[in-house]
């Protein structure tokens, strides 16, 4: 992936484009091969198998493709469901990925840690090729203080995600694309 265009939806900047690019001279993985990585991670995709086949349904869900300082983040949650009409897919794992990490925990949090600040017995390392240097990032503003250490800012960026998903279930995209940003702040605190 040499660059990627967004389009802003938060007040005064619903409409405008912004062209993330990266050097033409690094490989930066897309989604799609993120998608691969993990459907070819041996222990994600054995989780899966093994919880397709117990009278569940996994649905995996979008993709967050989030730009931080030397590479991008990517974050998907994993849904399962009951095999019954009416039922309700529940968030049951986040998947994340970044550089050469893929790895899969129980929340947002661990998955952070597990990528940033730990390691996790169901992370697995995989080989990749991601770029250390994209250019042209934008530096989102921080809209209120973080805390400095790094359990804090899990904690924090844990919590975005969540008022995130909320209000993408509500409907309202300006507020979603808002906590994405801060979480991406918070990321890219992490990365430091």
């Amino acid at each position: 992936m040499t660059a990627f265009l967004v389009a802003r939806n938060d007040g005064d900047n619903y409409g405008k484009l912004k062209l993330y690019e990266f050097p033409k001279s690094k490989t930066i993985i897309g989604p799609e091969q993120v998608e691969a990585r993990i459907s070819n991670n041996d222990v994600i995709s054995r989780d899966l198998a093994l919880w397709d086949s117990r009278g569940s349904q996994v649905l995996r869900g979008n993709i967050l493709t989030i730009p931080i300082n030397s590479s991008i983040l990517y974050i998907e949650p994993l849904y399962i469901r009951a095999d019954s009409e009416k039922a309700i897919p529940e968030v049951r794992r986040i998947i994340a990925s970044y550089n050469d990490k893929v790895v899969m925990e129980d929340t947002l949090e661990k998955a952070l840690t597990s990528l940033f600040g730990g390691s996790s017995d169901s992370n697995e390392q995989i080989e990749s090729s991601v770029s250390d240097e994209p250019t042209d990032i934008e530096q989102m503003p921080v809209n209120s203080p973080l805390p400095e250490d790094e359990a804090g800012l899990i904690k924090q960026a844990n919590e975005l995600y969540e008022q995130a998903q909320e209000a993408l279930k509500a409907g309202s995209l300006s507020e979603y694309e808002k906590k994405i940003n801060e979480l991406g702040n918070i990321l890219k605190r992490l990365e430091q």
